[in-house]
């Protein structure tokens, strides 16, 4: 039988910083991870196009907890920081652009208003009071952005303008969102103009996070066993008797990061399994990644209102052929070809032309992860019983489902782990 200190299940982003945390804190780590290969649901694939990443993971300036890591991990000379300005476009036409000016402060997002020039002066104003408005009247816990729009917000753009940005920033529909985190991330977001800076990564998520990830914990003596799911968990004594697909294992602690579909499987008959909401696998996020000639200028990115895609990326500026990775949500269904065909009206929109035939990836994903009742069982740390913790999705983030959440759970609970063994 194999015996570690603390057993991992789960090689996405927040499983592998939390094994690299405990690893170099000297525990004996065993990683699990079902699929042959790192990343979980921020991993790179290959493709016709050579490697691409499943979908295009934008950081911003807040996301302290990534950038310390890419520090640490020497691959910080992989990122570019791109100045804050939002280029936008309504249904194919220039709609201008959210530039936040650096001495704004918390107002850098209202500021921005007037140089949006897809609305009337009247419409944009109409916009900035409902804002403020929003501002003097939080929500209320356990409501949903729908409700709290009804309750405080006048005009039909308000509306409009947070379903936009819930889909592009949340990955769901503004109406069922949990209101609260939803406001509480976008206040991180647009805490100033560097807070709301993007960051793009020019290399592969495999060379930004994966592999610097796994360099570290192997060189801390830990071990990682890819085609390896964890089946069962048993109690026994202090510790745990977990059954794997290659044995047994006997650990002192075991640290859960799997996706929200696979966890209640593993917590049938455990005490917390009945506080775990139920998912409903319906949407998907898809990524499209084309050669195309066109896109003009010096800028990295580029927003759509009134489109299923919400964003646009570049990672290199160059002078004839652009590499770029259109981005959106599917919250209902997932019709490959309607996305394909979606985006060749995009381009043809933007006077783009594509080179070769796109590679499209849609990446299944539970919704609604971000409903009240999903962000009632979240908490900063999760200790489900004593010595089994959660990391990733189930952990309480300012920004949901991105790599600033996944990076910070990880470290979060492996940091605290650490310190519960210290005081036992």
């Amino acid at each position: 039988m194999t015996r570690a200190d603390v057993l991992v299940a789960g090689a996405g982003l927040a499983g592998l910083v939390a094994a690299r945390e405990l690893a170099r804190a000297g525990r004996r780590v065993l990683l699990l991870e079902r699929r042959a290969r790192p990343g979980g649901s921020a991993c790179s694939l290959p493709s016709p196009m050579g490697e691409v990443d499943n979908s295009f993971h934008l950081m911003l300036g807040c996301y302290k907890a990534c950038l310390d890591l890419c520090d640490k991990l020497g691959s910080a000379g992989h990122l570019l920081r791109a100045p804050a300005v939002y280029p936008l476009s309504h249904m194919g036409k220039a709609g201008g652009e959210l530039r936040l000016h650096p001495l704004a402060g918390p107002l850098a997002l209202p500021f921005a208003l007037p140089g949006w020039s897809t609305y009337s002066p009247a419409e944009r104003l109409g916009l900035a009071r409902d804002g403020l408005r929003l501002l003097r009247h939080p929500p209320r816990a356990g409501q949903t952005v729908g409700d709290w729009l009804e309750d405080k917000a006048q005009g039909k753009l308000t509306r409009r303008f947070f379903d936009e940005w819930s889909r592009s920033v949340f990955n769901a529909e503004a109406q069922g969102m949990d209101a609260p985190l939803f406001l509480r991330s976008l206040r991180t977001m647009f805490a100033s103009a560097r807070a709301a800076q993007p960051v793009l990564c020019r290399r592969p998520l495999r060379e930004v996070f994966l592999d610097p990830l796994l360099r570290d914990i192997h060189e801390a003596g830990g071990e990682v066993r890819f085609g390896s799911a964890l089946k069962a968990i048993q109690r026994e004594g202090r510790g745990f008797r977990l059954g794997t697909t290659e044995g047994d294992v006997a650990a002192s602690r075991l640290l859960l990061a799997l996706p929200p579909e696979a966890l209640p499987a593993l917590a049938d008959g455990r005490p917390w399994r009945s506080a775990l909401p139920p998912l409903q696998p319906t949407g998907a996020i898809v990524t499209l990644h084309a050669r195309l000639r066109g896109w003009s200028g010096q800028r990295f990115l580029q927003g759509f209102f009134g489109s299923p895609w919400q964003f646009a990326f570049r990672t290199r500026i160059q002078p004839v052929v652009q590499e770029v990775q259109l981005v959106g949500s599917a919250l209902e269904g997932n019709d490959r070809e309607a996305w394909r065909r979606s985006a060749q009206d995009l381009f043809r929109q933007m006077g783009w032309q594509v080179l070769e035939e796109p590679w499209l990836i849609a990446q299944q994903r539970p919704f609604p992860l971000q409903s009240p009742a999903f962000q009632a069982c979240r908490r900063g740390e999760i200790e489900a019983e004593p010595g089994l913790w959660l990391a990733g999705a189930w952990c309480d983030p300012d920004l949901p489902l991105t790599l600033e959440a996944a990076v910070g759970s990880g470290q979060r609970a492996a940091r605290k782990m650490l310190a519960d063994s210290v005081r036992e």
